[in-house]
Formats: structure tokens, sequence, C-alpha cells
């Protein structure tokens, strides 16, 4: 496995728009080389504090 430096990255949804409230979460697509490791990306996520929504494409 190779560490999870992403590519690229974008963000939208409410928060990019600017209709974000207290309940909305941050949408976030990441782009990884393919046969990155995911897991460190996804704890981070669940310890950040925030309501994140996250896809990730190879």
């Amino acid at each position: 496995m190779r560490c999870c430096r992403p590519s690229g990255a974008s963000s939208s949804g409410s928060h990019i728009k600017g209709y974000a409230d207290e309940r909305s979460e941050i949408d976030v697509c990441l782009i990884l080389s393919e046969g990155a490791d995911r897991a460190p990306i996804y704890r981070h996520v669940l310890t950040a504090g925030e309501h994140y929504d996250i896809v990730i494409f190879d």
C-alpha cells in the first residue's frame, strides 16, 4: 500500500454555494493514486469533529 496523498480534490454542496447551516455536511471529492491506502483518510474524517460526505476515486 502507498501513502494516501491526494492528486486532486474538490468541494461542492451548500458550503460552496453559500447556504450552509449547522446541519450541513462538507462535501469533498478526493482523487488518489490507484492502490493508495484510503484508511488514514477515513480515520481522519471520522475524528475531525465536522460532518463530512467524502467520495474517493482512483
